[in-house]
């Protein structure tokens, strides 16, 4: 028999033995100190195992075909990409569905497109994920996609925002599968609060999108078996309340009696996928709830939660470690057994709940830790005294008042370059700031308070020396119905709109006077874009612009501002530009 050359005899040795190399498992810490490191080490088929912790990096894959897993879940894992600039975690070179993403929050992204997670020309499997409060000046506030398909399955979406389109996935040429996914609080500033799709077929199953802004969805996805507000057309999808723990707060799972329990398809569900997002057993049978999902009992919930069932829920006992949370049909409905349990509040439930009121300072040393603590309903109240911080309403239905009023009483966000206060996540009527003196905020819209998609009433502030560099020293509005009342606006500044700036926006502004405020080109008092503002009872004086509009200045085709019962005077170079609609008021100059 004739012998093989030795050099290929060679090549056929060096074949066997890659074939044969086990895969490595990588721990970070103990081999390697950041994810990134074990990473770039890291060969296909392996596995990176990250210990809990929080990880203040951005992560690229790299092309790498390997699992990058948490130890102990997204609930105590993080990837934080805050001040990194940029996407927390990226894939651009053709990952596959065995670059696998699991178990990991993702928070603090910003970048340009994709503040949680950029996929471009990649389609990895993501897994067991939260992505929080990740921001974006492009598209994609929770994730882009370009050209991509990604797996996504048991993650969350929470309170990202897109300057653009897709507040939480924004799709462009792509068709992600997303199943058993929990969107709520998204924002975009046009369109698709949850999800954005453009030439895209993203195929949405088993999920529930809620409290998103503008809207839940926008495009062409395949959406079914899906909880979606505002509704959707498709197989099994409902428009209900899903009836989380505490939404506002962030908590997403399900109280027993939530439509979205035993609705689900099983067979969306991914091989493989038996746990949720709490690493719990998925297709648990809550015998509370009808099976009105699709496939044999048990039949999975939709969102990235199971209902976690006692095993005992149904016999009809009350037993301990049983609560109409878990187990309503033993226990019945909580409302009037004199307990105030989680879900309930003075709106829900006044026969076992009172509107609590918390008191800061006393309660809580800082407004915001109040904020972070109430439930809708409640009221807070605050001390004299100045309050070095920037309070954000966090879309919570509550009142946040001073006991003395504004001369006593000031949020002051000096050196926090942050607007002084924010509300982007929707708020409503209902979310009240009274009596306040905002001073020191300083951004690049809304110094003194950012109004993003959101209608709160503001009475009784005075807000003073707060800087907006492009727009609103005191006030930015945007696409927001706001009701001002009783304030003063003194020496404010911005590029537009030194005391405020509205942007598709028809605040009413009431009983209010606006003083000394500057603008480095237009609306020293107010700059109205495309915005039809009612003003009644009120006074501009000495407001200047460096171009038009001293008092106030409108633009674009639609502003028509409705001012009655106003003085417009001393403002420079004049009082009010364009063709307002104005009656019974004093205007220097006719």
């Amino acid at each position: 028999m004739p012998h093989k050359p030795i050099a290929v005899l060679a090549v056929i040795a060096s074949v066997s033995a890659k074939s044969c190399v086990a895969a490595d498992t990588h721990r970070v810490p103990g081999d390697y100190n950041t994810i990134q490191a074990c990473i770039n080490a890291a060969q296909t088929g392996d596995e990176c195992v990250v210990a809990p912790g929080i990880y203040n990096e951005r992560i690229n894959f790299l092309g790498r075909a390997l699992k990058l897993r948490s130890f102990g879940g997204a609930s105590v894992t993080t990837i934080d990409g805050t001040g990194l600039n940029g996407s927390v975690v990226t894939c651009d070179r053709g990952e596959a569905a065995s670059t696998i993403l699991d178990g990991f929050t993702i928070t603090g992204g910003n970048g340009f497109d994709g503040g949680g997670m950029y996929n471009y020309y990649s389609s990895p499997t993501v897994t067991n994920c939260a992505f929080s409060e990740n921001s974006t000046t492009g598209s994609g506030g929770g994730i882009y996609n370009q050209s991509s398909s990604p797996t996504v399955t048991n993650c969350t979406f929470n309170g990202n925002s897109a300057i653009q389109y897709g507040g939480g996935i924004y799709n462009s040429s792509s068709s992600p599968r997303l199943t058993n996914c929990t969107f709520s609080g998204n924002t975009a500033l046009y369109l698709g609060g949850a999800i954005y799709s453009s030439s895209s077929s993203p195929k949405v199953t088993n999920c529930i999108l809620g409290r998103n802004h503008p809207d839940q969805a926008y495009g062409s996805a395949a959406i079914s078996y899906s909880d979606i507000e505002g509704s959707w057309i498709g197989v099994g999808n409902i428009d209900t309340d899903p009836v989380f723990l505490d939404p506002f707060g962030g908590n997403l799972r399900l109280m027993s009696g939530s439509p979205c329990i035993d609705a689900g398809d099983n067979a969306a569900v991914p091989v493989g996928i038996a746990t949720d997002l709490d690493g719990n057993i998925r297709f648990v049978d809550d015998p509370c709830a009808d099976d009105t999902g699709s496939g044999v009992a048990p039949v999975v919930d939709m969102g990235a939660f199971e209902l976690p069932v006692p095993p005992d829920c149904g016999d009809g006992v009350c037993a301990q470690g049983e609560s109409c949370e878990l187990c309503a049909c033993d226990c019945g409905e909580c409302c009037g057994d004199g307990v105030c349990t989680v879900h309930e509040n003075c709106l829900s439930c006044p026969a076992d709940c009172t509107c609590p009121t918390l008191h800061v300072p006393g309660d809580y040393d800082l407004i915001q830790e109040a904020i972070a603590a109430a439930n809708s309903g409640d009221e807070i109240i605050v001390g004299p005294g100045t309050y070095d911080e920037a309070i954000d309403f966090l879309g919570k239905a509550i009142a946040v008042r001073s006991s003395d009023g504004p001369a006593t009483t000031r949020i002051d966000a000096t050196g926090l370059d942050r607007s002084a206060v924010t509300c982007r996540l929707g708020e409503g009527p209902e979310v009240v700031l009274d009596g306040f003196t905002i001073t020191g905020g300083k951004a690049s819209f809304g110094g003194g308070m950012y109004n993003s998609l959101s209608s709160p009433t503001v009475t009784n502030c005075t807000f003073v020396e707060n800087f907006g560099r492009n727009g609103g020293g005191g006030m930015y509005n945007s696409r927001s119905l706001p009701t001002v009342t009783d304030c003063k606006f003194i020496r404010n500044s911005g590029f537009s709109g030194g005391a405020i700036y509205n942007s598709q926006s028809s605040p009413t502004i009431t009983n209010c006077t606006f003083t000394r405020n500057e603008a480095g080109l237009d609306g020293g008092g107010i700059a109205n874009s495309d915005s039809s503002p009612t003003v009644t009872n009120c006074t501009f004086f000495g407001n200047t612009a460096k171009d038009y509009g001293g008092g106030m200045s409108n633009a674009g085709g639609i502003s028509k501002p409705t001012v009655t019962n106003c003085i417009l005077w001393g403002n420079h170079p004049e009082q009010i530009t364009n063709s307002p609609i104005i009656s019974f008021s004093d205007i220097e100059g006719g």
